[in-house]
């Protein structure tokens, strides 16, 4: 049988590759998975194998808001979760659900690579925004909603990508005090938990 590629790792021995924003499988936990892989299987339910629910497994989601509601010290309901399968799907859906093509929406700059392929495929009119060392510069985006009504703001406010600048907290309550006086939705593309 032809040598099929199955992940996107199609590295030369020795290479790191950041662009593709996934550990190296010699850090992923093969025997955990497999452990709770055989837990599961060793149930008497088959109905797990069967299409599941459309917000995802709702065990995994109260796990999952549980884990959230510690480390961002915020309540998280598992019934507000949606899973999907990583960042792109993620964000097609948002651009399909909360805007239209020509729509407006704001970017950081620099920013996700994919992620502005995603939101040209949507015909979205996409504004750039500058960071510092702070990150998301306010006072630009201020200037901005001045001149445009965006669906939405697409932000990675912790450990950005390309840039590795994490936002203030002190910027992200200004964010959300704009989003809300300006009635715009903010995406954060929260990769890794923050502990601001």
């Amino acid at each position: 049988m032809d040598n099929i590629q199955t992940a996107q790792l199609n590295l030369a021995p020795g290479v790191i590759d950041f662009g593709a924003g996934q550990p190296s499988p010699s850090l992923l936990p093969l025997a955990l998975l497999r452990e709770a892989a055989a837990n599961r299987l060793d149930q008497d339910d088959a109905s797990y194998l069967a299409y599941g629910i459309e917000q995802g497994d709702g065990f995994f989601r109260q796990v999952l808001a549980d884990f959230l509601s510690r480390h961002i010290q915020l309540p998280v309901d598992y019934r507000s979760l949606f899973l999907t399968g990583g960042a792109s799907q993620g964000l097609d859906l948002v651009c399909t659900l909360f805007s239209r093509p020509g729509d407006t929406i704001f970017v950081e700059e620099p920013s996700y690579f994919l992620a502005l392929r995603i939101f040209a495929d949507h015909g979205l009119n996409i504004v750039s925004l500058p960071m510092d060392d702070q990150g998301l510069n306010i006072e630009a985006l201020e200037l901005k909603l001045s001149q445009h009504r965006p669906a939405f703001l697409y932000t990675i406010p912790t450990f950005h990508n390309p840039s590795s600048v994490t936002l203030t907290a002190d910027r992200r309550d200004r964010l959300v005090q704009l989003s809300q006086q300006h009635d715009f939705i903010i995406v954060a593309d929260e990769a890794y938990i923050s502990h601001l």
